[in-house]
């Protein structure tokens, strides 16, 4: 899901905030093209406190050092609630199983 994502970022970013590297996202990679078709997500980066630009002539999403690492925080825990809610528990019965309408005969034992 392209929530994951967003919570591997966030968690990137807050385990090790020093390293610039883990600050910037590729906007062209396959990755972040799941975040990137739902223009609510990009929104929800930018809220976030992420910034879109351009640089050395590539799209990136950058969260700045002068960002709030709190919100960034909020922003995971977020993401990742949200994830968890719309993914089906593990242990769910497959469809399959649940839509098996065969005839069972039951008889008392003599």
């Amino acid at each position: 899901l392209a929530l994951d994502l967003i919570v591997r970022i966030a968690s990137g970013i807050l385990d090790n905030s020093a390293n610039e590297k883990v600050r910037r996202v590729k906007r062209g990679g396959a990755a972040f093209q799941k975040v990137e078709v739902f223009d609510s997500l990009v929104h929800l980066l930018e809220a976030g406190g992420f910034v879109l630009l351009v640089e050395e002539g590539e799209p990136v999403v950058r969260f700045p050092t002068q960002a709030s690492l709190h919100l960034l925080g909020e922003l995971r825990a977020m993401a990742a609630q949200t994830s968890r809610r719309l993914k089906p528990p593990v242990d769910a019965a497959p469809a399959a199983a649940l839509a098996n309408r065969e005839l069972k005969v039951f008889c008392k034992a003599s």
